[in-house]
């Protein structure tokens, strides 16, 4: 059984209805597209465990999808992110799987730079059985952004804020959370013709 297999159903709800949110938005020829981004915290992941505030040291992010923008205002991503950062010991580093569903609201401001600002709602997974306590669980998320497109090509800068919406319980009781994150983020987009 796959690891997407196990999310909880009560999970993908928020995942479902954030996908159908471009339902409105009706257009027979959409513009599709594929993207890659790096990301970087602004703040290193933070964990409490119990009491005590556990920190990260480096942390990076990177992703890939495909998406479509409808109406040419409303934008639908669909994508994994992969983020690594050292936990503990400089030289150990944690891992996360994050699947996720984006949209964005597209506002023109000049012939080849649009505003970006939308909602996203993922799943986050540990790469790693022995990480898998503390950082599974569901996700949500608002972005802002800006992209500059240069025919089929499009350069974008984004903040994002995510709220981790799981706590996790070890055996001996102590409650473990992951707390809100802030990531800037920069990529390119190739639009099909």
């Amino acid at each position: 059984m796959s690891m997407i297999s196990k999310i909880p159903f009560k999970f993908c709800v928020p995942l479902l209805a954030l996908a159908s949110c471009a339902v409105h938005a009706d257009e027979t020829n959409p513009q599709q597209f594929v993207f890659g981004n790096y990301g970087t915290y602004l703040k290193k992941p933070v964990f409490n465990y119990g009491p005590t505030e556990f920190k990260t040291h480096a942390a990076n992010q990177y992703t890939v999808g495909a998406g479509a923008i409808l109406k040419q205002h409303h934008r639908v991503k669909f994508g994994y992110t992969f983020g690594e950062f050292k936990a503990g010991e400089p030289s150990q580093y944690a891992h996360t799987n994050m699947l996720f569903t984006q949209y964005d609201y597209l506002l023109p401001i000049a012939r080849n730079i649009n505003l970006t600002a939308g909602a996203m709602a993922g799943y986050q997974f540990a790469a790693h059985k022995v990480d898998k306590i503390m950082i599974n669980g569901p996700v949500i998320g608002a972005q802002i952004g800006a992209e500059y497109r240069y025919q089929q090509i499009g350069f974008e800068l984004g903040y994002h804020y995510n709220v981790h919406l799981k706590d996790h319980k070890y055996e001996d009781g102590i409650k473990t959370t992951q707390k809100d994150d802030q990531t800037v983020t920069m990529g390119i987009n190739y639009y099909f013709q």
